[in-house]
């Protein structure tokens, strides 16, 4: 499993380290773009599957809402245990890269000869690219979580919609992010493996859908702009895990990835929820950042345009790093069989 338990908290490491062995550069955005549809597939499908579960097996009891979905978790795991396996070499296969034909990475090369605390030292600790993009993902997550947990509620007081108006808000965010979990990495693909390049555009194109957002004044156009704004967010926060990846040996995808996730959700998701709801609050004082007042929800939309300038700032760098690493690969003759 490499060196998995190095990190505590980890946002689906190993998923991205299995579909990451087993898969071609060449087609790991597309692959890892299928699996990252879990968020919006789970996410529509949790409510209604601990109900019922709930009110079939537990008699209604609200307990039942939780421990139904654990024992579906609980199966499936204890099943991938069994069936599962990490790479194609536990089967005696070739590695991905020899069986698609592909030259293996540096990084895997450099590794071969390392122990597990130096390739976490070399790769992880010390590589300036796994930072930067845990901290872009910082970002990226505030935007992202900002326009999720809060649309509802800027629907009903800022916008003066209804209530079902502000329900309707995450189905449209939601369907839009399903969409771009299925096609960013796929067009990161077609671009051979620029997963930055492509998540830069992506930001790029949210400035001018989050300016649609904020002066939307009809449900028509509040739900195009969801629905365009949930499909680009998840752009950048599918392809900052993807193109991590690139920059560490397959013995530490787990941590690198669980790194990132890590960022984003302990430090972004919690800027996102709680920063920005003491920032919209009408009945609160705002946040005070640097001497300025933040209130109200010009603020808050102040904050995630700022958010968006700082991630491309960072993943610029990242860009021209991986397009680098992108043409010195391309120099290098592939094994043939």
């Amino acid at each position: 499993m490499g060196i998995e338990w190095f990190v505590p908290i980890a946002w689906g490491p190993a998923s991205y380290s299995t579909i990451s062995r087993w898969t071609p550069q060449t087609k790991r955005g597309r692959w890892l773009g299928f699996w990252n549809t879990s968020h919006n597939i789970g996410g529509g499908l949790a409510g209604l599957i601990a109900l019922w579960g709930a009110n079939h097996l537990f008699h209604g009891n609200v307990a039942g809402m939780f421990i139904f979905p654990a024992l579906i978790v609980v199966i499936i795991g204890v099943a991938g245990l069994f069936i599962g396996h990490d790479e194609p070499e536990e089967m005696g296969w070739d590695s991905a890269a020899t069986i698609f034909s592909e030259t293996e990475s540096l990084e895997n090369q450099q590794a071969e000869q390392m122990t597990k605390r130096e390739i976490l030292k070399a790769f992880v600790l010390k590589n300036p690219w796994v930072w930067i993009l845990s901290i872009a993902n910082v970002f990226v997550y505030i935007v992202r979580i900002g326009i999720d947990n809060w649309a509802p509620l800027y629907t009903v007081q800022a916008l003066h919609m209804s209530n079902n108006a502000a329900v309707s808000t995450i189905f449209y965010f939601e369907m839009g992010a399903l969409i771009g979990s299925l096609s960013w990495g796929w067009l990161s693909d077609l671009l051979k493996g620029r997963r930055i390049a492509v998540a830069l555009i992506s930001i790029f194109l949210q400035f001018f859908v989050l300016h649609m957002y904020t002066t939307a004044y009809s449900q028509t156009t509040l739900f195009t702009s969801l629905s365009i704004m949930g499909w680009l967010v998840f752009g950048p926060q599918l392809l900052i895990g993807v193109s991590v990846v690139g920059f560490v040996p397959k013995q530490a995808l787990s941590v690198a990835n669980g790194l990132t996730g890590t960022f984003a959700y302990l430090f972004g998701d919690s800027l996102a929820k709680v920063g920005l709801g003491y920032i919209a609050d009408p009945k609160a004082s705002g946040l005070r950042v640097f001497g300025t007042v933040l209130h109200g929800w010009q603020s808050t939309f102040v904050v995630m345009y700022a958010a968006l300038v700082i991630a491309a700032v960072m993943l610029i760098f990242v860009a021209m790093a991986e397009e680098r690493k992108i043409r010195v690969q391309s120099k290098q003759v592939a094994p043939i069989d």
